[in-house]
């Protein structure tokens, strides 16, 4: 993605992702994550001068972390 997020005028600040995702790279498996496991892992690797967050929603829960994360 950061790829494709840098193509299209993107300044990607971070693609950081956690090993556990790593380990599955199969949506179904993906899918399964809380929209905790979301919101506990964004902070981590989001940047202090972040704009925009990418959730791919298809693989998680993308939709339900969205507010939770507005929040903090």
């Amino acid at each position: 993605m950061k790829q494709f997020s840098a193509e299209a005028a993107f300044e990607v600040l971070s693609a950081d992702g956690g090993s556990w995702m790593q380990d599955s790279m199969n949506p179904s498996e993906i899918e399964q994550e809380t929209v905790l496991t979301i919101t506990d892992f964004v902070p981590t690797v989001v940047k202090d001068q972040v704009g925009t967050i990418f959730l791919p929603g298809m693989a998680w829960r993308g939709l339900d972390a969205v507010e939770p994360l507005e929040q903090q």
